[in-house]
């Protein structure tokens, strides 16, 4: 549509660079070539950060932290390291690195750097203070639930982010991300959303010029400098494809009112994201959603049914916003219908019930703050927002890796932002799954009334 044509992107030549991914990731675990996953001047930062934390003659082993598919933002790298401290004991540290992709194409089109900056702002200044805030209230049982840090780089295509490898003390992410989550991990998730969202609340209670500071600090920022063009045609891409799953005649309500959800899509994605750090109910946002964020420590690992522990990753989407929109993002994209059908006002209560407890910890009152009325009202405004993730989520989720590009050897943006599909089972499970999420919004009688008039779900609202 008006753009000059990239790269062949022929059948053969789009067999050739997926052959030509499979074996760059096979070989990156296999061979452990620390090129590949962490720059020259990235290993010479770690190299100092080990001084300063005294480990000497140490020996570095980097291994790809990721799959195909898990992070669009970022090259994860595991580095295990293996030396001496002063004393001349043994001495293992494992870190995680996530290193900014450097494809001109990517990079030209996506606020890599904005996404960075937004991270290391996350874990140097925001997480800090809400732990401050938690100490200085004697909190006997803090929201933890990140990963220790240890340096962000921001040098322009050199943004580096070195955190502690969680993996390393006990925490496994959800083994297969193509399945819903149960009910265990979804309630779990959300208890910590509560405890986080409050973290808040009482900072504006009792630090309110600070508060008013985080919050002018984390104005959405990344898909208002996401180039714009690409960034709408990511969004239709993404829509049509659940459009798909609905049949005009069959599910003619539901074809009806998605067609005018569709039409506006972009309009509506911008505007449920556009911070307002005046409104009293927003929040600083985790941002990012999807299951493979959260890691999780189990009371029984054989099983890892019931975690224990959690630990959230990636706070690059991280903004100011109503909780509302973690909560949609986190619930549509994560869960399927049955336990939705079972469980969904469970799901609110238990995190309102976790929201309220942490907060009047602070002697914050959620009756007043935030009241389970307000986030239900909240749920019926930006609840949409959970279906626009929904359709590129579930995309991801159920697809097979080898269909994912890998955006460090893309030259043509249609490989990033018209993701396809080979596998006639997959797209089975998509659309079973998007359909269900189009139908329950209706039910749940979710509007899209943020900014946007005559939303497609408004004329059901069931209360």
């Amino acid at each position: 549509m008006g753009r000059t044509a990239g790269p062949d992107t022929s059948l053969e030549t789009r067999g050739m660079i997926q052959l030509h991914n499979y074996y760059c990731n096979k070989y990156k675990l296999i061979m452990n070539n620390s090129e590949e996953l962490i720059s020259f001047k990235t290993k010479q930062r770690l190299e100092e950060l080990l001084q300063d934390l005294g480990v000497h003659t140490f020996e570095i082993k980097v291994t790809a932290g990721t799959t195909n598919g898990e992070n669009f933002l970022g090259i994860i790298a595991k580095v295990k390291v293996t030396g001496k401290d002063i004393q001349g004991d043994d001495v293992i540290r494992n870190f995680v690195i996530k290193s900014a992709p450097l494809n001109k194409m990517i990079r030209s089109i996506l606020p890599i750097n904005i996404a960075y900056q937004r991270e290391a702002y996350m874990y140097n200044v925001v997480l800090p203070e809400f732990n401050r805030l938690q100490t200085e209230k004697n909190i006997l049982k803090p929201f933890m639930s990140f990963a220790k840090h240890y340096k962000s780089f921001l040098y322009d295509q050199e943004e580096a982010i070195i955190l502690e490898d969680m993996q390393s003390h006990g925490f496994y992410s959800v083994i297969n991300q193509k399945e819903s989550i149960n009910y265990e991990h979804a309630v779990f998730i959300l208890k910590e959303y509560g405890k986080f969202h409050a973290l808040s609340f009482a900072m504006r209670l009792h630090k309110p010029d600070l508060f008013e500071e985080i919050a002018k600090n984390t104005q959405e920022r990344y898909f208002q400098n996401f180039k714009k063009n690409f960034r709408d045609e990511n969004y239709k891409n993404y829509s049509l494809k659940a459009f798909a799953s609905l049949d005009c005649v069959k599910d003619k309500e539901l074809y009806d009112r998605y067609s005018k959800f569709h039409d506006r899509i972009d309009k509506i994605a911008v505007q449920m994201t556009d911070s307002d750090f005046t409104n009293s109910y927003n929040v600083v946002r985790h941002g990012d959603c999807w299951i493979k964020n959260f890691l999780f420590k189990y009371q029984n690992d054989e099983y890892c049914v019931t975690p224990k522990e959690i630990c959230f990753l990636d706070w690059q989407m991280a903004c100011f916003g109503s909780p509302a929109l973690d909560l949609s993002y986190f619930i549509f994209s994560n869960t399927d219908k049955n336990l939705r059908d079972k469980y969904y006002d469970k799901l609110l209560e238990e995190y309102h019930d976790s929201f309220r407890s942490f907060l009047k910890e602070f002697g914050g009152d959620a009756d007043k703050q935030f009241s389970f009325d307000m986030l239900k009202a909240q749920m019926k405004k930006y609840g949409i927002y959970g279906l626009i993730w929904s359709t590129i989520i579930l995309f991801v989720c159920t697809n097979n890796s080898d269909d994912i590009p890998n955006i460090e050897l893309s030259s043509n943006p249609d490989d990033i932002f018209s993701m396809q599909s080979s596998d006639l089972n997959h797209l089975q499970r998509y659309q079973s799954r998007i359909r269900d999420v189009i139908t329950d919004l209706i039910y749940l009688g979710l509007s899209n009334k943020c900014k946007v008039s005559d939303g497609p779900f408004e004329k059901t609202c069931h209360t």
